[in-house]
């Protein structure tokens, strides 16, 4: 499963990529669950050939400010971007989904962790949550 973290060096624009670091350290993923970590500068470019083969995947990426607190979206819940709390920095991350998944590229299974106000505390209870719900779909199949 692959970890991307959404974010650049820019001042205020480094969530995804922290949230990704703290989870790095912190995160003991299920039994059997290999977790592979990757840092996007450029998603409009990078997110989707980094999408592409994936069997799951967990998007870190920071609300708009005033967007409230963090929330894990699924794959089916994707229209709820659509008017950009989340944004992969010139195209909108629903935007980017919506064409990956037009093209076949995009994971079977598909979290967006949308990090807001509270997101240092709440990232790994809600990766945690993500993860054990891949499990337990992995151990149902």
């Amino acid at each position: 499963m692959t970890v991307l973290g959404i974010g650049s060096p820019q001042p205020g624009d480094g969530a995804g990529w922290e949230a990704l670091e703290t989870l790095r350290r912190g995160l003991a993923p299920p039994p059997g669950v290999r977790l592979a970590w990757q840092a996007l500068a450029h998603p409009a470019l990078d997110l989707l050939p980094a999408l592409d083969g994936a069997d799951a995947a967990l998007l870190l990426d920071a609300l708009a400010p005033g967007e409230g607190p963090s929330r894990l979206l699924r794959r089916h819940q994707l229209a709820a971007l659509a008017r950009g709390p989340l944004s992969g920095h010139g195209m909108s991350l629903a935007e980017m989904l919506a064409l990956g998944g037009s093209l076949g590229l995009l994971p079977p299974r598909l979290g967006i962790l949308g990090l807001g106000t509270d997101w240092p505390e709440s990232a790994t209870a809600l990766a945690r949550q993500w993860l054990t719900g891949l499990s337990a779909e992995a151990g149902g199949a």
